[in-house]
């Protein structure tokens, strides 16, 4: 998953390295523009990816937590039924 984001990245680079070249842009100017907009795109995908992975690891979080409240609640009152008895 890693080298897809790099691998999006860098085909971002590349069109909007192409898209200077079409609007005939200066060289160093085409690759300083071409570079600021690939780190900030990686920096915005990697972020998504942070808050995606996070949001995921709560939620899994809260799941185990519920079944352990489930199972303990479960047999608690299976001790009770089994004291009323």
């Amino acid at each position: 998953m890693k080298n897809l984001i790099f691998k999006f990245s860098l085909l971002v680079f590349m069109l909007s390295l192409l898209a200077g070249i079409y609007t005939r842009l200066p060289l160093i100017d085409n690759l300083i523009r071409s570079f600021v907009i690939f780190i900030l795109f990686y920096i915005a995908v990697w972020i998504i990816m942070l808050v995606y992975v996070q949001t995921l690891a709560i939620s899994k979080k809260d799941k185990l937590s519920s079944t352990k409240n489930n199972l303990s609640d479960s047999s608690s009152e299976h001790s009770v039924n089994v004291a009323n008895s």
